[in-house]
C-alpha cells in the first residue's frame, strides 16, 4: 500500500503541503515581528535533527521547520467504498544559535466520516484532482492553526500590522 501511495503522489504531481505551510507562516511571523525570511528550500532535509538544520542555515537567526508527518487514505471500516485524507504536519520554531527549538505543534486532519466522503475513484480520477485540493483546504486549515499555537500569529494580527 505505502508503494502504491507513493506511485500515485508522483504520477500525479501531489505537492507536500508542508512547503506551503512553512512559508504561510513564515510570511506572517515576518509581517508581525518585522524580520526577514531569508529563503525557503522545497526539497526536504534527509535528517530533521536540530543540529543538521542548524547546520544548513548558518547565516540565520531562527529556522521555521515544517514536515510533514503523515499522510495518507483509507477507507472508513464501516463504509467500505468511502475514503478519507488524512493529514498531519508539525511545525518547529528553531534558534539556530542555542540549537534549540523555542515552539513545536503538531497539526492533524483525520476527518470522521460523512455521508459526502469520496469513494476511491472520486479520490484518485482526475489526476488526483481531489487530494490536491483537499491537500490545500487543510494545508490552509493547520498553516492558520500552527501560526497561532506555535507564535500567536494570526490572518487578524497579519491585517492590523500590514498598512
Amino acid at each position: 500500500m505505502i508503494g502504491t501511495g507513493n506511485a500515485f503522489v508522483k504520477e500525479n504531481k501531489i505537492r507536500d503541503p508542508a512547503v506551503y505551510i512553512g512559508n504561510k507562516v513564515a510570511g506572517r511571523l515576518a509581517t508581525q515581528y518585522d524580520m526577514r525570511v531569508m529563503r525557503s528550500d522545497v526539497d526536504p532535509l534527509s535528517d530533521d535533527s536540530i543540529d543538521v538544520i542548524s547546520a544548513r542555515y548558518p547565516e540565520s537567526d531562527f529556522v521555521l521547520d515544517s514536515q510533514t508527518i503523515n499522510w495518507s487514505y483509507a477507507y472508513y471500516p464501516t463504509h467500505w467504498d468511502s475514503y478519507r485524507l488524512m493529514y498531519s504536519v508539525r511545525l518547529r520554531l528553531i534558534d539556530t544559535h542555542t540549537k534549540s527549538v523555542l515552539a513545536e505543534a503538531l497539526c492533524a486532519r483525520n476527518p470522521e466520516y460523512a455521508d459526502d466522503a469520496p469513494s476511491h475513484s472520486q479520490l484518485t480520477d482526475d489526476g488526483g484532482e481531489w487530494v490536491k485540493r483537499q491537500l490545500m483546504v487543510y494545508a490552509d486549515a493547520c498553516g492558520d492553526e500552527l501560526g497561532s499555537k506555535v507564535l500567536g500569529v494570526t490572518a487578524e494580527t497579519e491585517k492590523s500590522v500590514v498598512k
